[in-house]
């Protein structure tokens, strides 16, 4: 549960999660998804396609956002080698989610989990594509697909110039914590252990 100060500071911070009408005007959006009469447009961006100025600034300040409601505040968005999606929420203007990846060849099976603590079983080396760094969505807009909408949509384009598939026992992930757990063991049907973490040391 969140301090009265920490809800203070994101109600603060808030402002970086809005977007203008020109903002992403020429980023051609990948999925649109309808939930509730409300309308959500998912777009992709690389190092390719953040040539404005003004697009890297907002983008930051996204993932400023996104790192200090995750508890990664000293961390940076990275560009190079990383693919990011957000999820716009069309009628506000305001970016709901945001996921952050890069490529990763190696990682690890979940020995166990306990008490926000994750064991790594050290022999269940497994064969990875994409890692996800972070996978945020904004609180008043869980548990209706935008998560889910992202990862999928990560795993069908994150390699956009290629033939390249990647299936969700393909993807590995940073870390996980209490709320993290209870989405991916939905993502993955209750199996825990066909959840992937990667070491930045390991690849």
């Amino acid at each position: 549960m969140w301090s009265e100060n920490f809800c203070k500071l994101l109600s603060k911070n808030q402002y970086k999660l809005m977007v203008s009408s020109s903002t992403f005007a020429d980023i051609e959006s990948v999925k649109k998804i309808c939930v509730k009469n409300k309308s959500y447009k998912l777009m992709r961006f690389d190092e390719y396609n953040i040539k404005r100025k003004c697009l890297f600034r907002k983008l930051k300040y996204v993932a400023e956002y996104v790192n200090l409601e995750l508890g990664f505040a000293n961390d940076r968005m990275e560009i190079n080698d990383h693919v990011i999606y957000i999820m716009l929420l069309e009628s506000e203007k305001k970016v709901v989610g945001y996921l952050e990846a890069l490529p990763i060849f190696k990682s690890f099976k979940i020995l166990k989990y306990e008490d926000d603590v994750i064991t790594l079983h050290p022999q269940s080396i497994s064969n990875t594509k994409i890692g996800i760094s972070k996978l945020w969505t904004a609180m008043e807009h869980r548990q209706i697909g935008i998560a889910r909408s992202m990862l999928d949509e990560c795993r069908a384009s994150f390699f956009k110039n290629s033939n390249t598939s990647v299936s969700q026992f393909e993807i590995a992930f940073s870390s996980i914590n209490d709320n993290f757990i209870y989405f991916l063991q939905k993502y993955y049907n209750g199996n825990l252990n066909d959840i992937l973490i990667y070491l930045l040391e390991h690849n």
